[in-house]
């Protein structure tokens, strides 16, 4: 009978650990792909590194229709825009975009509609995993469990980062040659001179102050 006890209470606090480990895991990861939505969808924030990156005054674009680009397209991709058909005036006429730049553009779409299912999904079942550790199990909610969990994806995370300071181009390059294949063009396309590589570079910086507010989130059922 004891020894039944003993194997009881290894197996609740052993439940106890993957629940925290778990719920810590999935906020964790839908709270990084909340943060990588955010910046990818926001209108104030695409306008500022277009301007700061992209040569619009050599190419002779009007702010208007910089602006006007960065709110189409972030239109597009929040899904209050059917389609995405942006019109850049240039000094040497309208920058022609691709048909491949299209596609390419509502595979990025899809990926983000995607994605924010998915962090919804994993914030929900994180949650009632907490509720249901705190309310159900005996021994309670398991803090260890829970840091375990929140240290792997940013433990991740932070490697990317670290691999994007050392060389933005080559892990850029990578992460489309293996997740966005359709998004790998040649340099010398005309729509890529809206798209240079210092102006993803340029997210990097907000990408990290949102994940600090993250970590402060997290740490909230820790105190």
């Amino acid at each position: 009978m004891e020894q039944s006890k003993r194997h009881h209470s290894r197996f609740i606090r052993l439940l106890s650990h993957g629940a925290g480990f778990l719920s810590g895991l999935m906020l964790t990861v839908s709270l990084i792909i909340f943060s990588l939505l955010i910046l990818l969808t926001s209108t104030g924030l695409f306008h500022r590194a277009l301007t700061n990156s992209v040569q619009w005054e050599a190419m002779k674009i009007p702010q208007e229709d910089l602006r006007a680009f960065a709110e189409e397209t972030m239109k597009y991709f929040r899904g209050s825009k059917p389609c995405w058909q942006p019109v850049i005036r240039t000094g040497s006429g309208l920058l022609p975009v691709a048909e491949s730049f299209t596609l390419h553009m509502e595979t990025v779409k899809t990926g983000i509609q995607s994605a924010l299912v998915l962090a919804c999904i994993l914030s929900s079942a994180a949650l009632l995993l907490l509720a249901a550790s705190f309310l159900l199990l005996p021994c309670g909610f398991s803090s260890k469990g829970y840091l375990a969990g929140l240290l792997c994806p940013f433990l991740l995370a932070g490697a990317v980062v670290i691999a994007a300071m050392i060389d933005f181009q080559d892990l850029w390059f990578w992460l489309h040659q293996r997740f966005i294949p359709d998004g790998i063009f040649s340099a010398g396309e005309p729509i890529m001179r809206m798209f240079p590589l210092s102006l993803f570079f340029s997210y990097i910086t907000p990408l990290l102050l949102l994940l600090a507010a993250a970590v402060v989130l997290l740490s909230l059922p820790l105190l």
